[in-house]
């Protein structure tokens, strides 16, 4: 576990006896008490939305005035610039992403989840699609699609735009 983690976990978990207190149910309290801190209401893109010219630099308008024409907004919209559908972009698994399953925990060689909604719904037509993800928060991330494909934002956008499948066995939509 990292050193910084483990501090932490220490002191938010501090009642919770230590042989008890590294697991996966503490990380997912300590995950959710972390995602309700962020508000896209608060975000430079809302304000500017709201009339508030100076929210964002002009190479974020830039960014902005691309999303529109581009019409990522389609697809990227509402409060938190996702529009609750799924979707097959064609994306490896996590098993040929640049992580790959060495790297993932508790990943098997034959997964259902990597059938994405199907493996849910039973549904064949739901075969390797995926939700849409929200786009807040995205500059820091080190992977982007579900397979962990793309360690850079821009190179993700790229393949979305060209709309080649990189797995040929998953339909891109």
């Amino acid at each position: 576990m990292n050193t910084e983690y483990k501090e932490l976990f220490d002191v938010a978990f501090y009642d919770v006896p230590a042989e008890e207190r590294y697991n996966k149910v503490n990380a997912g309290l300590a995950i959710v008490a972390y995602e309700r801190t962020l508000f896209a209401n608060e975000a430079p893109f809302q304000k500017w939305l709201k009339g508030d010219a100076l929210a964002m630099t002009e190479a974020q308008k830039h960014g902005a005035m691309i999303f529109f024409q581009k019409h990522c907004v389609s697809c990227h919209n509402g409060p938190a610039l996702s529009s609750n559908t799924f979707y097959a972009f064609g994306l490896y698994d996590l098993e040929n992403g640049n992580y790959g399953s060495s790297e993932v925990i508790n990943i098997a060689d034959v997964n259902p989840a990597f059938l994405g909604r199907a493996s849910f719904t039973g549904n064949a037509a739901d075969e390797y699609m995926f939700k849409m993800p929200q786009l807040y928060n995205l500059k820091d991330s080190k992977s982007y699609g579900h397979g962990s494909s793309f360690t850079d934002l821009h190179e993700f956008i790229r393949y979305k735009a060209l709309g080649i499948a990189e797995n040929k066995i998953v339909p891109s939509t």
